[in-house]
């Protein structure tokens, strides 16, 4: 009986150094998860990112290296090469510009500035200790994010730390699975035998 799922296993497994080079999560993960972590570890409004942000940011990214695949698959495996080129040149344009936009919210997320997002009970501390920064802040509550910030601005940030690593995983994934598909369309042409006319009968 033949496998309904031999044509995607095979191309996963040609495009499947990908997810190992760049997810968090996959077949053969690489410590991506603990160097994200690291990243945010310091952070004044995420204090237990080491347990909490490895879970949601394996699974997250899980899921949309599958989704990854699963779309190339059935939608660019048999587009041509030119358009496929053109979809490589995007994506690196799009990684580009997300590897900006998350290297600045990272900036931020590690370096709140002060007084913003500060619960009222933080702000009335501020007023009267006005040269306190934000870890200065954090000690006084005990180390407590949750006294110092508001609930909706921790939600905000934190949500927002980990769409922006979904989409610049994404964009990779995608630069790279365009890249791998290109190569396969490259070498199948070179593979195939030239085709020649029919020998014209000497005289």
């Amino acid at each position: 009986m033949d496998d309904p799922l031999a044509e995607f296993r095979k191309f996963v497994e040609q495009v499947g150094w990908v997810g190992k080079a760049a997810s968090v999560a996959g077949p053969v993960a690489v410590p991506t998860v603990p160097f994200f972590v690291s990243l945010i570890a310091n952070s004044p409004l995420w204090p237990e990112s080491p347990t909490v942000l490895a879970g949601f940011a394996t699974l997250g990214t899980y899921v949309l290296e599958m989704i990854i695949y699963i779309y190339s698959f059935q939608r660019w495996t048999s587009m041509s090469q030119e358009r496929l080129t053109n979809r490589l040149k995007l994506s690196i344009v799009a990684s580009a510009i997300l590897a900006c936009l998350f290297g600045l919210y990272l900036y931020f997320f590690i370096h709140p500035m002060a007084g913003v997002g500060y619960s009222g009970e933080a702000m009335n501390h501020l007023q009267r200790h006005p040269a306190y920064n934000v870890w200065q802040m954090l000690a006084a509550f005990g180390n407590d994010e949750n006294r110092v910030f508001t609930p909706t601005y921790l939600a905000i940030m934190r949500l927002g730390i980990l769409v922006s690593w979904f989409l610049l995983f994404a964009a990779l994934t995608f630069t790279f699975t365009v890249f791998v598909l290109l190569q396969r369309k490259g070498m199948k042409k070179n593979n195939q035998p030239n085709q020649v006319g029919p020998e014209k009968a000497v005289p």
